[in-house]
């Protein structure tokens, strides 16, 4: 990498980035990188290999430009990924868990979209439902009596979360994966309609 003129070669920016990393499966996000508005206490940790980053909305399916590191911070509240990342810290919100098994999984929170203005269009789009599935402790909650044979039940109460993995796709692993979660004061239990809001 020589020495070209930075505006030619920012006027030249690919529109799609294929991140490889040069060991592991794993990309450290360190300037430049990925950035995105998330509330206090969160931050993005890593990426994963072979996760195609876009800086702007213009999509470019194929012909990604394969790097081991990104040549230049990506805003993911301007431009998106598809692939996967990590982020760290504690999330605190209040919202409905809600059980309703699928091929995605059975557990799922969905916070107050309150709680969820602290962050920017990023945070608010892949943390309108966290799956909790793979999240320990790993403890089912009962529902009410009248509910236990329902394909689908919700009731409100908080989550205490930390550590997460976002994974974007097409399929029915793609989501928001708390690593550790705990959700407390459940009250106002109801069915749901499968598959439904």
């Amino acid at each position: 990498m020589g020495g070209a003129g930075t505006a030619g070669a920012a006027h030249a920016a690919p529109l799609c980035y294929l991140v490889t990393c040069a060991q592991g499966e794993t990309c450290d996000i360190s300037p430049p990188g990925v950035t995105a508005a998330l509330p206090p206490g969160l931050r993005l940790h890593l990426l994963r290999g072979f996760t195609k980053v876009y800086p702007g909305e213009e999509a470019e399916p194929n012909g990604c430009t394969r790097v081991l590191r990104l040549p230049q911070t990506v805003s993911l509240d301007v431009g998106h990924l598809y692939g996967g990342l990590a982020i760290t810290g504690r999330l605190q919100v209040p919202g409905v868990l809600r059980y309703e098994p699928n091929d995605g999984g059975e557990w799922m929170f969905v916070p107050d979209a309150s709680a969820l203005a602290g962050g920017g269009r990023f945070f608010r789009a892949k943390f309108a439902q966290i799956k909790l599935d793979e999240a320990l402790p790993a403890r089912p909650v009962p529902p009410t009596a009248a509910l236990r044979q329902a394909d689908c039940w919700q009731a409100r109460g908080q989550l205490d979360a930390t550590d997460f993995d976002v994974v974007v796709g097409d399929t029915s692993a793609a989501g928001t994966y708390a690593r550790r979660a705990r959700v407390s004061g459940l009250h106002g239990f109801a069915a749901c309609r499968w598959g439904g809001p």
